[in-house]
């Protein structure tokens, strides 16, 4: 009885840490794996979450876009000259080489 315990944890534990490295919920793909630890082949065949990832890139891709305006605090694109907020001029900030 311990041996299946053991093997169940064991499975677990790796099915959560490869779940969360694929993009896929982690605490999930424990319990499934805990109750029936050969599911995790099929965590492998699954791979990686594409749309996780993708969501990802343009959260980042947005951060990127944006900064902060100096007067209110609030973010603006980096291409605007007066602060949709505030309603003040914005002066570009030199990019240091």
């Amino acid at each position: 009885m311990f041996h299946f315990i053991l093997t169940g944890l064991a499975a677990g534990f790796l099915a959560s840490i490869l779940a969360g490295i694929f993009g896929r919920n982690g605490s999930s793909w424990f319990w499934i794996c805990f109750i029936f630890p050969p599911a995790i082949i099929i965590l492998l065949i699954m791979g990686e979450d594409k749309e996780y990832f993708r969501q990802e890139e343009l959260k980042r891709q947005q951060v990127n876009e944006y900064t902060e305006c100096p007067y209110c605090a609030e973010l603006v694109k980096k291409k605007a000259k007066v602060c949709k907020h505030c309603g003040r001029d914005i002066v570009p900030k030199e990019i240091e080489l």
